[in-house]
């Protein structure tokens, strides 16, 4: 009885002895780490700064400042668990079991990754490139390591897992530096033909958002239930996709009504016949 009451009479001073023996360690365990997150943000911005000034392309650098942050915290972590007197190996056995669990748990995260450096190294998309993928318009801002960023017309941000990017039909709109506006109008059958595509020509030819170097179309594509339909097919640069859109709309309707050229609407001819 003796025993245990000195036990627990000495227990708080032991208790206090062992965090004063360890405090030490525990302060050079807090510093590695404060050290490593600091070392980790200037590598990333000496990183950055190198990418910047080579010849890289800029759909690598969020995906490599994911990595590297990644890598370098890691071992950070490891490190911090070295001087608290784990073991190496213990480390490494720990490391290599929740790899396996975490892999086995985040399947799709890893798919993830892997099309992540599918997109890296195929090139289907940049940064910059204004795509169609899984449903999503918009234009890549950024491609890190789970996921690919895309800002939308609207301005809202979209987040698309890289497994489906890559695995997926993807549209690259912008790719190859220009795009095709198809657009169609409707005249009446009493109006001159030739006399509104003159009209709509005289539109394409002046507005600076058509591609002058390359051929635009404008042809009778039909004979609609209310009138003839015209095709146009104009060319843009993809970032003046819209401002086109709207402008040819806009000014076709001005050039319609100066020429006395009408747009038909819907109609029902009745004919009623009288047996009587």
């Amino acid at each position: 009885m003796d025993q245990i009451k000195n036990y627990f009479e000495n227990l708080p001073v032991r208790i206090i002895d062992g965090i004063i023996g360890i405090l030490p360690t525990l302060l050079f365990a807090a510093i590695i780490l404060i050290a490593g997150n600091i070392l980790t943000k200037i590598v990333l911005k000496i990183m950055q700064a190198g990418l910047d000034r080579g010849k890289i392309d800029k759909t690598v650098h969020s995906f490599l400042n994911s990595l590297v942050t990644i890598v370098l915290k890691l071992f950070t972590i490891v490190i911090v668990l070295s001087v608290l007197g784990i073991p190496m190996t213990s480390i490494i056995t720990v490391i290599g079991t929740a790899g396996v669990a975490i892999g086995l748990a985040l399947q799709s995260s890893l798919s993830n990754i892997a099309g992540g450096f599918i997109i890296l190294f195929t090139k289907p998309i940049e940064v910059g490139d204004f795509i169609e993928s899984n449903g999503t318009s918009g234009t890549v801002s950024a491609i890190n390591i789970l996921y690919t960023q895309i800002t939308t017309p609207d301005n809202q941000e979209a987040f698309i897992p890289n497994g489906l990017v890559a695995n997926n039909k993807i549209t690259n709109i912008s790719k190859l530096g220009k795009r095709r506006l198809d657009l169609d109008f409707a005249i009446a059958y009493e109006n001159d033909l030739e006399k509104a595509k003159a009209a709509i020509n005289k539109v394409l030819d002046r507005s600076k958002f058509t591609l002058k170097d390359c051929d635009s179309v404008v042809k009778l594509g039909g004979h609609g239930t209310n009138g003839l339909i015209i095709h146009i097919r104009a060319w843009v640069h993809p970032d003046n996709y819209w401002d086109l859109y709207y402008e040819i709309y806009e000014q076709v309707k001005i050039e319609f009504e100066a020429n006395s050229i009408t747009i038909p609407h819907n109609q029902l001819d009745v004919h009623v016949i009288n047996n009587a």
